[in-house]
């Protein structure tokens, strides 16, 4: 994605290389040149200077002289809003790995994706877009609700309910 493109999409002004790319983000510290980068006040500003960062997101009216930037109302929301972008979530493939043990009487949406050696008790329900990760388990009579991402090792005990993701 390259700078131009950010700048649209967070509805910012850019200074500087609109053409370059940027393939993630970073701390600022940490940012090379493919990175973006945020810095708020003037000793980040000052760190920013001296940064490798490919593009740095700052707030109206602050600058970074001879520097790619930015320039948003809240330069750490606009982050987040970047990242999102350039570092989409991957989509699980729906299906129910050979390693998970289900019970016969679970029920679980169609679209549902069930990680190695998760175990799905009996009288357990599963909403639609569902993750189940690597190890989880839900415990028997438990509900999770539709588009629900249950990280690996996540325990659900008996009869609790998860609310829809």
């Amino acid at each position: 994605m390259t700078v131009k493109e950010i700048a649209e999409l967070l509805r910012g002004t850019l200074t500087g290389e609109g053409a370059r790319e940027i393939r993630g983000v970073a701390g600022l510290a940490n940012a090379g040149p493919e990175d973006l980068t945020f810095a708020e006040g003037e000793r980040a500003l000052a760190q920013a200077a001296a940064s490798s960062a490919g593009c740095i997101l700052v707030t109206i009216g602050a600058a970074v002289e001879g520097r790619t930037t930015i320039a948003v109302a809240q330069p750490k929301l606009a982050l987040v809003r970047a990242a999102e972008a350039l570092c989409p979530r991957s989509v699980p493939v729906p299906g129910i790995h050979p390693t998970a043990v289900i019970a016969p009487d679970a029920r679980l949406a169609e679209d549902v994706s069930v990680g190695p050696y998760a175990v799905v008790e009996s009288g357990v329900s599963v909403g639609a877009r569902t993750c189940l990760g690597a190890g989880v388990f839900l415990g028997e009579g438990s509900q999770v609700g539709a588009g629900c991402v249950l990280y690996p090792r996540v325990t659900v005990y008996a009869a609790r309910k998860s609310a829809t993701g």
